[in-house]
């Protein structure tokens, strides 16, 4: 038997609630917070997904799951008001007994973690980490990598949609420009922190889900090429990744990787 108390303890050995800024909602959210009773609950199946949604829940529910981990959370914030969306997920959590657990930002800059699969998927050399100042705390959010190979923006481009399928990305910078050292870090993974000490450490392109008018005007003033390959994409491959580890750290518990696929559509004119 594994019990949920042994599977949030291989969690924290894999991604380190101590890498995660202090604000960050992550762990157990929901479920027994006692070790005691933690103990006594097992884990036969466990299901690894981007969003912990209706559909996702159904899904938990369809394979017989009693354990969800997810990396971004149920509320994001303390609240006081639970409208149909949420009460119909936490309906279903509660008749079928089903933990929620959350990996956030620990598993965004754990070595093995998001920012790292993100660089690999995209062949580029990990030569550095990118900090993020969260208050005082100081996470290894991104990492600073080398591209293997002379290219430019619009190879790039090509290359990012390709390896993380997707059909479009936006950007800034001019397509003949040459890529050498790049930024990434996954989701909603810049700010004009993030920008100037990237640009510090001689980033000359940076990749991450998404980014805001702002980042943009920062970016091209600052020189430095700035793709959006949307939070979807980016985040999900850190995912999967999560549940091969866990079948292998955990061969007695079946998991499972649910890839609900993005939540927008596209359309081109």
């Amino acid at each position: 038997m594994v019990s949920l108390f042994e599977v949030i303890r291989k969690l924290e050995e894999i991604a380190p609630p101590s890498l995660a800024h202090k604000s960050d909602i992550i762990g157990l959210q929901i479920g027994t917070c006692f070790p005691s009773r933690q103990k006594d609950i097992e884990v036969k199946k466990i299901m690894v997904t981007l969003d912990p949604t209706y559909d996702a829940m159904v899904e938990a529910v369809h394979k017989k799951v009693n354990l969800i981990i997810t990396h971004h959370p149920l509320f994001s914030t303390p609240t006081s008001r639970i409208v149909d969306t949420y009460l119909e997920i936490l309906r279903i959590a509660l008749r079928y007994k089903i933990n929620i657990y959350v990996v956030h930002t620990n598993w965004d800059a754990v070595e093995g973690g998001i920012s790292d699969t993100l660089a690999e998927i995209l062949e580029l050399n990990v030569v550095d980490t990118l900090p993020a100042s969260y208050g005082t705390d100081n996470i290894p959010l991104g990492r600073i990598c080398m591209v293997k190979r002379k290219l430019n923006l619009s190879v790039f481009l090509q290359i990012v949609m390709h390896k993380l399928n997707v059909n479009c990305v936006h950007y800034v910078g001019k397509l003949d420009e040459e890529v050498k050292c790049v930024a990434v870090v996954g989701g909603r993974g810049v700010n004009e922190e993030l920008l100037m000490r990237a640009k510090e450490k001689g980033v000359d392109t940076y990749v991450t889900g998404t980014f805001l008018h702002r980042e943009a005007l920062l970016a091209k003033n600052l020189g430095i090429k700035l793709v959006g390959a949307t939070h979807y994409a980016t985040e999900s491959v850190g995912m999967r990744r999560l549940s091969y580890i866990l079948q292998l750290e955990l061969p007695e518990v079946e998991v499972h990787y649910y890839d609900p696929g993005p939540p927008w559509s596209e359309y081109h004119r």
